[in-house]
């Protein structure tokens, strides 16, 4: 896959629109392109089950002779054709043919690119750090393990949900990821120039959502960690669904976003991590 290099950036444009605006960690800033770096950005994918599969055929977790990974494929993929063909012997033989091919064609193309969305807290502003304080229960100090998906999985709702599997889904195929940083990962405030502060700070008053906690303000803001998985390390029992297993693999923290809201439409903070 091709690799991407990654700079600072910042995209000159007014403060808190849907265009790109970041700083870089060092007060340092640059320009690239809006749309090489909206390229970049969607690269990534959201770890639901559908795109996690293609994480498990890229690293060899799933065995291509094996019926039973291969129609789970194609009912999570190929739903209309699924629900079309399923039932036709002799077309659905075709299908998973098909499907081999374009699997042993592709497979060095498949993703294993991530973006995991987690919610911050931030204080007051730090005129001597240039940006606004985490608060302690939200700051990031060493980070390497972590769950970076909680699907919901009930094979009933899939749109072939009559087909039989010699072993539980959920053994062969793990609904959830975690992973396992290559450098641990620190933050403890959000640095940010005075301009995308006050725009931040006027968003969040026509929100109303500021609290006072004690003698903190607690303002929200969204951290996207953008995700690079390398290889499969282990199976590993899943804390949250006793008797179910995850799948934890190696990964590179690629870089970081911090938005104003969840819909991320609102950048605040860019940096670059690896």
């Amino acid at each position: 896959m091709k690799h991407f290099a990654i700079i600072l950036i910042i995209i000159l444009c007014s403060a808190l629109t849907q265009h790109n605006y970041a700083i870089g960690a060092d007060g340092g800033t640059a320009t690239e392109k809006p749309g090489d770096f909206e390229k970049l950005r969607n690269s990534y994918k959201e770890p639901e089950y559908k795109n996690i599969m293609d994480l498990y055929w890229k690293t060899s977790q799933l065995d291509i002779n094996n019926t039973d990974h291969l129609d789970l494929y194609l009912i999570l993929k190929e739903c209309e054709i699924s629900k079309q063909y399923f039932k036709n012997d002799f077309e659905w033989h075709k299908i998973r043919e098909a499907v081999k091919s374009h699997l042993e064609a592709s497979r060095e193309n498949l993703n294993n690119r991530f973006y995991v969305i987690q919610p911050l807290k931030l204080s007051s502003y730090s005129f001597e750090r240039g940006g606004f304080d985490i608060l302690p229960e939200y700051q990031y100090a060493d980070l390497k393990r972590f769950r970076i998906s909680n699907n919901r999985v009930d094979p009933k709702d899939f749109c072939v949900s009559d087909k039989s599997y010699n072993e539980p889904i959920n053994v062969f195929a793990p609904y959830n990821l975690s992973v396992n940083l290559r450098d641990g990962f620190t933050m403890t405030y959000v640095p940010m120039s005075e301009d995308v502060s006050k725009a931040y700070l006027n968003f969040l008053d026509n929100k109303k959502t500021v609290k006072i906690a004690g003698q903190e303000m607690v303002r929200d803001a969204f951290v996207v960690f953008y995700l690079t998985l390398d290889s499969f390390l282990q199976n590993e029992m899943d804390y949250q669904a006793p008797g179910v297993n995850l799948k934890e693999y190696k990964a590179k923290l690629d870089f970081i976003e911090v938005y104003a809201d969840q819909e991320l439409k609102r950048p605040l903070y860019y940096r670059r991590v690896n």
